[in-house]
């Protein structure tokens, strides 16, 4: 004997196919902004095809990223008033957080280098990076699974999330007193990863940000650490 379904019982369930259909594509599509700035110029000291050294960022309806946000929500939830200190302290200069081993070891810091590698190729080509691949910020991203991020605005969170630009600074001072200073370089390095999850617990940049940002770093540090 065949059932025959209730017409209103149907137009219900397509109507909440749809919707769902529709929301999941909303999620898919979402990029951190519809404005997109004019590209900003690298120095020609950069011989490497920047634009496709990182991989896609982990696409936002995909297990990785629903796992970061749920690892980001842990973080802020569980934020001590230790951490936020050192939130803040890596959103005003990343640099800071490298002093007490420099003090420590009376090791000289190259500001002029530095500043000038920053200028004229991390920062460019990080900032052409985040526009080029667009990735929501895990504050617009969370609410769409309804995980909530307590995150810290800061002036720093205006741009979009992958690469993270904090993790680059920071990965960048690194390689450059690591090659100065080989005997420090873990210790450097590991820094550069403070950093890099100061950003998390700040709830502003996802994992793969960070390891976008040291990768990027790597290369761009590789191809002009002679030149600069």
């Amino acid at each position: 004997m065949y059932t025959i379904a209730d017409p209103l019982e149907i137009a219900m369930r397509n109507i909440i196919s749809e919707a769902a259909e529709k929301i999941a594509e909303d999620i898919t599509s979402m990029k951190y902004s519809d404005k997109i700035p004019p590209e900003k110029k690298v120095s020609d000291l950069v011989s490497i095809d920047w634009k496709n050294v990182l991989p896609e960022p982990p696409e936002n309806n995909s297990q990785i990223t629903r796992e970061e946000l749920q690892e980001i929500a842990a973080l802020t939830a569980r934020r001590t008033e230790k951490q936020e200190q050192l939130v803040m302290v890596v959103d005003e200069d990343s640099k800071l957080i490298f002093d007490p081993l420099l003090q420590k070891n009376n090791l000289s810091y190259p500001a002029e280098k530095i500043k000038r590698l920053y200028d004229t190729v991390i920062y460019p080509v990080i900032i052409n990076l985040k526009w080029q691949y667009n990735r929501p910020r895990p504050s617009q991203l969370g609410p769409k699974f309804g995980v909530k991020i307590d995150y810290i605005t800061t002036d720093s969170i205006h741009t979009p999330s992958y690469p993270s630009g904090h993790t680059a600074y920071a990965t960048m001072i690194a390689s450059v007193l690591s090659e100065m200073y080989p005997k420090f370089s873990s210790e450097f390095y590991e820094l550069a990863n403070v950093a890099g999850k100061a950003r998390e617990i700040q709830g502003v940049h996802y994992e793969s940000d960070n390891d976008a940002s040291m990768v990027i770093v790597g290369a761009l540090w590789q191809d002009v650490r002679y030149d600069i």
